[in-house]
């Protein structure tokens, strides 16, 4: 006879590591079954706490974030995950970002067999999973290229309608703020834990600075005047030990050298901060529009300055909607700079 249930996460991000391992190892619901974490670009580390997981796979050659290229990779994920869940009645898948081609083709494979119970859920990545955040015209338009292109043998890609985190195309939502995510929306919203930091050690004369990778994004140019602002402002705080940390998807070093030519020093940490601060803290983190901000403000509290820079400025590129989160900043403590 089958098992009752299995929980399967997909992870792209550092944080989406973290809060995948907070989520297995701090709520009551997945200490009854088994867990699975799927890896798509991430290496596995020495502290991968397999305790709380039946298995840890990693997809190598991973998927990434590309149709082009991908559609045999996608496909044998796929038929990983479609094995793990044979063994079982009840499926819950945990996804984000339906941008990416993994969680993508979850929307319209077929996992399991018609006995068989699939419950779709969404957990934590990026600032739209604190606020919806919906595609564009442009958005759309690659939609349906991605589509063309994965039934040319591409990634499989579905167009979906609602938010790009896909939490309207979800059965259940898991939020580190459902106050903030439940607001209208009629869906089962389950409250994440908050982090809580393992131990107090706050360095107070010591300032972060959180990269970005909007070079995916915007032109070299506003690129580089939009970092240049955001590294003399920093600079400009006081703080005498400065740190910049490059954002995990960061495709140029432009960001990098700009900050270390104002005097920062690079963090070469893999880990997401959210995960550094559990055991160190600095007294200001600075970054555009980022959900660390947020979330090292739950953390912390007082304890930490958050600042939020030139982000009306960021806003003309990206697809978050400026008031909203803006308004959430507000909310959390995070000051704002223009």
């Amino acid at each position: 006879m089958d098992d009752i249930r299995v929980n399967i996460f997909i992870a792209h991000s550092p944080f989406q590591w973290l809060i995948a391992n907070h989520m297995v190892k701090t709520m009551d619901e997945f200490s009854k079954y088994d867990n699975f974490l799927i890896l798509d670009s991430l290496k596995k580390r020495d502290n991968d706490a397999y305790g709380n997981w039946q298995e840890i796979i990693i997809l190598d050659p991973s998927i990434g974030r590309s149709v082009l290229g991908s559609g045999s990779n996608c496909r044998k994920a796929l038929k990983i995950i479609e094995d793990i869940c044979s063994e079982y009645q009840d499926i819950y898948l945990f996804r984000a970002n339906l941008e990416w081609p993994l969680n993508n083709a979850l929307i319209g494979s077929k996992l399991h067999s018609s006995s068989s119970n699939i419950v779709l859920c969404n957990y934590p990545e990026g600032i739209g999973s604190l606020l919806f955040t919906y595609p564009k015209f442009k958005q759309k338009i690659k939609t349906k290229i991605k589509s063309i292109i994965g039934l040319l043998g591409g990634a499989p890609f579905y167009s979906y309608k609602g938010d790009i985190m896909g939490m309207e195309a979800s059965d259940r939502i898991y939020s580190l703020m459902p106050n903030v995510i439940g607001e209208g929306i009629e869906k089962s919203v389950v409250q994440i834990p908050i982090f809580e930091p393992l131990v107090l050690n706050v360095q107070l004369d010591t300032c972060i600075f959180l990269g970005q990778n909007y070079d995916n994004y915007i032109s070299l140019q506003s690129y580089v005047d939009i970092c240049t602002q955001a590294a003399s402002f920093t600079n400009r705080l006081g703080f005498n030990n400065l740190f910049y940390k490059p954002h995990h998807y960061d495709i140029s070093s432009v960001e990098r050298e700009i900050f270390m030519s104002y005097g920062f020093s690079l963090l070469d940490d893999e880990r997401a901060i959210e995960e550094i601060f559990l055991t160190d803290q600095y007294a200001c983190v600075v970054s555009y529009n980022s959900s660390a901000l947020v979330h090292l403000k739950m953390m912390l509290s007082d304890n930490v300055r958050c600042i939020s820079c030139f982000s009306n400025q960021i806003f003309q590129y990206v697809k978050a909607d400026r008031k909203r989160c803006r308004e959430l900043f507000e909310l959390c403590g995070v000051e704002l700079f223009d």
